[in-house]
């Protein structure tokens, strides 16, 4: 199975069993991800007295989601610059509305087409 490739702009680091690991690409295995592992996101945003209508859409529930999927405590994603930040959570939301696919370019998780707004072409 392809994971969803999301390419950092600047490495990070994070300690896992004592041992410092550094990540320049976040592989999102989300395709592996049942709903259990919806529930119990929604379950610990819940118990914190945090709920959203629309998990698909909420920030907080696509960066826990990605945490999850890679096994990284939440606050460690939380803490990306923001444009990877917007990189892991874009990832998942495409991916939780099909409009993603796993892309192995890189390329915000997925191959959403762009809109065209008025006037521009």
């Amino acid at each position: 199975m392809m994971h969803m490739r999301v390419e950092l702009s600047k490495p990070f680091s994070v300690e896992i069993g004592g041992k410092s690991v550094e990540y320049d690409v976040l592989e999102l295995p989300l395709e592996e991800m049942t709903g259990a592992d919806v529930i119990a996101v929604e379950n610990q945003m819940a118990s914190e007295g945090k709920v959203t209508v629309a998990p698909e859409f909420s920030k907080l529930f696509q960066v826990r989601l990605a945490a999850r999927s890679v096994k990284v405590p939440a606050q460690t994603l939380e803490r990306l610059p923001l444009r990877d930040f917007a990189r892991v959570t874009g990832a998942v939301q495409g991916f939780l509305l099909g409009s993603g696919s796993p892309d192995p370019s890189g390329n915000e998780g997925g191959t959403a087409a762009a809109e065209t707004l008025p006037g521009e072409s």
